[in-house]
């Protein structure tokens, strides 16, 4: 499903920000935004349900470390650097969202895959 409205926001970037405003700039600049927000689609699935495959079988507390750190020591930092250092502005914060939430996703898959959560005793 996520996939499908990653492929729907891609292919309709131009279209979908005209629904609810007509000015050229903010049509040019939503479309750049929804581009990034179609990657984020795909894998903010990913990192959703992973996760919470993860804690219903009780790997509680890797998620929330992992989530933790992944959040502050490795988003906020990149958000930070790729508005500020690099002046990327909105396309920057929406590129560090896309980097974190693919990196999240990742990372629970695998530790979902890897079967570690197997062997937690509740």
């Amino acid at each position: 499903y996520m996939a499908c409205m990653g492929v729907t926001f891609l292919l309709l970037r131009h279209q979908l920000p005209f629904l609810f405003n007509r000015d050229p700039e903010v049509i040019a600049i939503s479309s750049q935004i929804i581009f990034f927000a179609a990657g984020f689609q795909v894998f903010d699935g990913l990192f959703v349900t992973s996760m919470g495959a993860l804690r219903g079988a009780g790997d509680t507390r890797w998620c929330m470390v992992v989530s933790i750190l992944l959040s502050w020591l490795f988003f906020l930092p990149l958000l930070y650097f790729l508005i500020f250092h690099f002046n990327f502005g909105i396309n920057g914060a929406w590129c560090a969202a896309l980097i974190y939430i693919t990196s999240s996703g990742l990372v629970m898959f695998a530790r979902f895959y890897s079967k570690k959560w197997l062997s937690i005793k509740i």
